[in-house]
C-alpha cells in the first residue's frame, strides 16, 4: 500500500548549515541528524525544539558537530525520549567531539547550552548498529525497516536506507565516492532505484583536488615550513577526518627519505588519548586494506611511533620545535587552535592550514576569504583564577554554603533521632520513668511525665498498651549467633558516610557560622579548602587583541567529501524517481536539476528544493490523503485485503470537525477527539441515501503480470502460453493488457471461457459500493417507480368510489 511521505527541513538547506530534517512516514516521524553550527545559534533549535514530542526516533550519520552538536541540548533540555540510531563508531567517536567541544568552550566562555552530563545522557540512548544490519521497528513505526550503509568521510559514517512495503527512502550526505588510506567509499550495491532520495549538493560545481595532488600539496608545505625552522598549526577536527591525516602523518615520518625524523609532531585535544584508543578497537569498521594487514601482521595502524598526543599547552611546550600541531576545532572559534593562532601568526616562519571551510561568522571561514590580510582585531577569550577581593568573596560565599548545608544535615539528623526516639518509646518504657496511675485502675491508662521528654510537645506521645503486658526480648545476636555491636557498627557508619560529625552547639545562637564547635568549625575549615583545592575558582575574561598576521596561511581541502563529477555518476546509478536536494546553494541546485531532467530524464516536478520550515509531500501517489474514519461509517464497511492491506469503495462524505476546545458552547463532558489536535484532517462519514444514483462502476484491484497469471493458470491445470505479447489459454482464450493498464478477456463463450474468467476473478480484489454507497440499482429503481404508480392508481380509485358514493344514483 502506498504511504504518506512528507518531508520538512529545520536546518541544513543552505551550504555550510548544520544538518536536521524531519521524514515523517504514515505518521512516524524520523529526525534525521541533530546538528548545530559552530557559534550554537539558538535560531537553528528554537523550531527543532517545538516537535520534540513528535520525534519518534533519531537517525546518526556521522559524528560531527553539525550531525549530533544538537543532541546533548535536545535530550537535556528538551526532554527528547526516543530510540535514537546510530553505528558504534558515531557513538564512540560523536561523543569525543561532543566531549572536546564541551571543553573547548568552557575555557573559553561561560558555556551553559549543555553539559558533560547531558552528553552523557544523550548518547546512553543511542542503539548502535552494524552496516547492512536491518531493523525493524515495532509499534506506531511497523513495517518500517532502517538499514545502515558505509558513506565514507568518517569513521562509521553511513547512509540510511528507510522502507516501507514497497517504497524505499535514502538519505545521504557528506558521503565519499573514494577509498582512503583508512576508509572505504560509499556502498551503493542495495540500493536499487528508490522511491525518494535526500542527497547532499554540497560540491555539485566544485572538483576538490586529487587525493595524491592534496597529499602531495600538504608534504611540501610542511617540509619547507620544518627545513626553514617554523612551526606548522593544522586546525582539524577532533575524532573524524584527523585520523585520516594522523595516520598520513606518522606514515610520512617514518620514510626516512622525508627527513622528518628529526621534528615533531603532535595531536593537541582534550580527548587525544581516548579518540585513539577508540580508533584502535575499529578496525573492523575501516579499509580492507587496513582490516588484512591487521588480520595477517597484528599491526594496528593506529600505534603510532612518531605522532605524539597532547592534552594542554603545558604538554605542547615540551615538545621541541620546529614541530607540526594538530589542533582541535577548525573553525577557530574556540579551543586550541584558536589560542595558538594569535601566537603562530606573528612568526613570519610559521605555516597555518585551514582543511575546513567552515559556516559564516567564524573566523576560519573569514581568513579563506581575505587571504591577503596583514592585520586582524580579535576578542581572546580565557578562563583565569580569581585574585585578590574578588577571591575573598567567593571563598566567603562557598563558605557560607557549606555551613548552611552542615546546619540542614545537622537538622536531619535530630529529626531522625527524634523519630528513632518515638519508636523506641513505643516498645520499651525506660526503667527509671515510673508510671502515675489514674484513681481508676480498671482503666488501666498511663501518663508519662513531662520530664525528659524524647519527642515534641505538641506531637502525639506514645501510649503503652495495659491490655498485653510483656517485656520485648532485644536480640544482641544476629541469626548466626554472632554477637552485634550496634555502637560499634554506628561511629563506623559515621566514619564511612560523613567523616567526622559536626557538633551543634546545645545553646541558639544568633550567628549561623557560630553554632558550630571549635572542632566542627575547624573540620568544616579542612572540608572547605579541600573542596575549592579541586574546583579553583575562575573567570572568563575578554581581551581584544590586534595580530600581525606574518605567518603563510594556506586552505588545503581536507574534507574527503564527494566531487561534482562523482556526484552526477552515483546520481545516474541510483536513479531515484523522486529526489530532494539539500545543503547547497542556487547555483549548485541549478546544476543538479539541470542533470537530472537532462541526463536521467526526471520530470522536474520530482525534483524538490526545500525552504527552511517548508513541508513537501513526497508520496508516490498523487492522490492520497489522510482522514478519520467515523463509527457510524465502520460500522457497515466491507474491507477486502488487498496484498496485505484492506481496501473498500464507498459512498461518503468528507468535512472537517473544529477542535472542542475552539467551540464557544463546549461542555465540560465533552470527549475530545483525535482530529483535535490536527484540524486538517477530514472525517468520513455515511452519505444520505439518493434516489436513482446510478450505482459506480465496479473497481477491478490487484493488478497482476501476465508471467504471474499464466504461472496461477498453469497451476490449475489451464495450458497457457504466450503469443504477440499475449496469453493464449487453451488454445481459445486470449488474455492481455490494454495500454491503459486493463486486463482483456478474449475468446468463445464456453466452459473454458467461464473456467478461466472465473479463475482470474478468484485473483483480483473486486469493490463493489460498500458502507454510505446507499445506491440504488437500476432493477430496485424500477421497482420502486412501479409501486409509486400503483399507490396513484389505488388513490384515484378510492376518490372515484367516494364520489359515486356521496354523488346523485340517478346521475351514474
Amino acid at each position: 500500500m502506498p504511504s504518506i511521505i512528507q518531508f520538512q527541513a529545520f536546518s541544513g538547506v543552505n551550504e555550510f548549515t548544520p544538518f536536521a530534517f524531519l521524514l515523517e512516514i504514515d505518521g512516524f516521524c524520523i529526525l534525521l541528524d541533530c546538528g548545530w553550527d559552530e557559534q550554537f545559534n539558538l535560531q537553528y533549535i528554537e523550531e527543532l525544539s517545538k516537535i520534540v514530542p513528535r520525534i519518534d526516533c533519531v537517525l546518526l550519520s556521522h559524528p560531527d558537530i553539525y550531525h549530533v552538536g544538537a543532541l546533548p541540548y535536545l535530550v537535556g533540555r528538551m526532554g527528547l525520549d526516543c530510540p535514537i540510531y546510530a553505528t558504534s563508531p558515531v557513538y564512540k567517536m560523536g561523543q569525543m567531539f561532543m566531549y572536546d567541544l564541551y571543553q573547548s568552550r568552557h575555557d573559553y566562555e561561560d558555556f551553559d547550552m549543555f553539559t558533560l552530563d547531558h552528553v552523557d545522557a544523550a548518547f546512553d540512548k543511542i542503539t548502535r548498529v552494524k552496516y547492512s544490519q536491518t531493523l525493524i521497528l515495532k509499534g506506531k513505526g511497523e513495517g518500517i525497516k532502517l538499514t545502515a550503509l558505509c558513506a565514507g568521510h568518517m569513521l562509521g559514517g553511513c547512509l540510511w536506507k528507510i522502507m516501507k512495503d514497497e517504497e524505499e527512502i535514502v538519505y545521504a550526505v557528506d558521503f565519499a565516492p573514494k577509498k582512503e588510506r583508512h576508509l572505504n567509499a560509499i556502498s551503493l550495491e542495495s540500493i536499487n532505484r528508490p522511491h525518494l532520495l535526500i542527497c547532499d549538493m554540497l560540491n555539485a560545481t566544485y572538483n576538490p583536488p586529487k587525493r595524491q595532488s592534496r597529499d602531495l600539496e600538504l608534504m611540501t608545505t610542511i617540509q619547507q615550513t620544518l627545513r626553514a625552522e617554523g612551526d606548522v598549526l593544522v586546525a582539524m577536527d577532533t575524532a573524524g577526518r584527523v585520523l585520516e591525516l594522523a595516520y598520513m602523518l606518522d606514515q610520512l615520518w617514518q620514510n626516512k627519505e622525508s627527513g622528518l625524523n628529526n621534528f615533531g609532531v603532535c595531536i593537541l585535544n582534550n580527548v587525544a588519548y581516548q579518540s585513539l584508543d577508540f580508533a584502535k578497537s575499529q578496525i573492523e569498521w575501516m579499509s580492507e586494506k587496513l582490516v588484512k594487514n591487521f588480520e595477517s601482521n597484528r599491526q594496528n595502524p593506529f600505534a603510532f611511533h612518531n605522532v605524539q598526543l597532547c592534552h594542554s599547552i603545558a604538554e605542547l611546550k615540551k615538545v621541541k620545535s620546529p614541530k607540526v600541531v594538530v589542533a582541535s576545532q577548525p573553525d577557530l572559534e574556540c579551543g586550541f587552535s584558536r589560542s595558538l593562532f594569535v601566537d603562530y601568526a606573528r612568526n613570519p616562519k610559521n605555516t597555518i592550514i585551514l582543511t575546513y571551510r567552515t559556516g559564516a561568522g567564524t573566523l576560519s571561514r573569514f581568513l579563506d576569504n581575505n587571504p591577503k590580510i596583514t592585520k586582524l582585531t580579535m576578542d581572546v577569550k580565557q578562563r583565569v583564577p580569581l585574585e585578590g577581593m574578588e577571591l575573598g568573596d567567593y571563598l566567603d560565599k562557598k563558605r557560607q554554603e557549606l555551613a548552611d548545608k552542615a546546619l540542614r544535615e545537622q537538622e536531619a539528623r535530630e529529626e531522625a533521632e527524634l523519630k528513632a526516639a518515638e519508636m523506641e518509646a513505643d516498645m520499651e518504657m525506660p526503667p527509671d520513668e515510673k508510671d502515675i496511675s489514674l484513681a481508676d485502675t480498671e482503666l488501666a491508662l498511663y501518663i508519662r511525665p513531662y520530664s525528659r521528654l524524647p519527642f515534641h510537645l505538641l506531637k502525639r506521645g506514645p501510649k503503652p498498651n495495659a491490655m498485653y503486658r510483656f517485656e520485648r526480648e532485644h536480640r544482641t545476636k544476629d541469626e548466626f549467633g554472632v554477637s552485634v555491636d550496634v555502637e560499634g557498627m554506628k561511629s563506623k557508619l559515621k566514619v564511612i558516610n560523613k567523616g567526622v560529625e559536626v557538633e551543634i552547639a546545645p545553646k541558639p545562637i544568633d550567628s549561623r557560622a557560630s553554632q558550630m564547635s571549635k572542632f566542627g568549625a575547624q573540620n568544616l575549615k579542612m572540608e572547605d579548602d579541600q573542596d575549592m583545592a579541586e574546583e579553583a575558582p575562575t573567570k572568563c575574561i575578554t581581551t581584544p587583541v590586534v595580530v600581525d598576521i606574518n605567518a603563510l596561511i594556506k586552505f588545503i581541502d581536507f574534507e574527503g567529501r564527494v566531487d561534482a563529477e562523482s556526484l552526477q555518476k552515483i546520481l545516474a546509478y541510483i536513479n531515484p524517481k523522486r529526489m530532494i536536494l539539500v545543503h547547497g546553494t542556487a547555483q549548485t541546485a541549478d546544476a543538479v536539476g539541470t542533470f537530472a531532467t537532462t541526463q536521467m530524464t526526471m520530470k522536474s516536478e520530482h525534483i524538490f528544493y526545500p525552504e527552511i520550515h517548508q513541508l513537501i509531500d513526497c508520496s508516490s501517489e498523487t492522490h492520497i490523503y489522510r482522514a478519520k474514519l467515523s463509527d457510524a461509517f465502520l460500522r457497515d464497511v466491507q474491507w477486502k485485503t488487498v496484498k496485505g492491506g484492506q481496501m473498500a469503495l464507498v459512498h461518503c462524505k468528507a468535512w472537517y470537525r473544529e477542535p472542542v476546545a475552539d467551540r464557544e458552547e463546549a461542555s465540560e463532558f465533552d470527549i475530545p477527539m483525535l482530529v483535535a489536535h490536527d484540524p486538517n484532517v477530514p472525517t468520513l462519514e455515511p452519505a444520505a441515501p439518493k434516489k436513482f444514483l446510478l450505482p459506480p462502476t465496479t473497481l477491478v484491484c490487484n493488478n497482476y503480470k501476465l508471467s504471474d497469471i499464466q504461472k496461477f493458470l498453469r497451476g490449475k491445470g489451464v495450458y497457457s502460453d504466450f503469443l504477440s505479447g499475449a496469453l493464449v489459454c487453451n488454445n481459445c482464450v486470449v488474455i492481455s493488457k490494454t495500454q491503459s493498464g486493463k486486463l482483456s478477456v478474449q475468446g468463445p463463450f464456453s466452459v473454458d471461457y467461464y473456467k478461466i474468467r472465473k479463475l482470474l476473478y478468484t485473483q483480483f480484489c473486486v469493490l463493489t459500493p460498500g458502507a454510505g454507497s446507499r445506491t440504488i440499482p437500476i432493477l430496485e429503481q424500477l421497482l420502486w417507480l412501479e409501486k409509486e404508480w400503483v399507490v396513484v392508481v389505488v388513490v384515484v380509485v378510492v376518490v372515484v368510489v367516494v364520489v359515486y358514493a356521496l354523488g346523485d344514483p340517478s346521475e351514474h
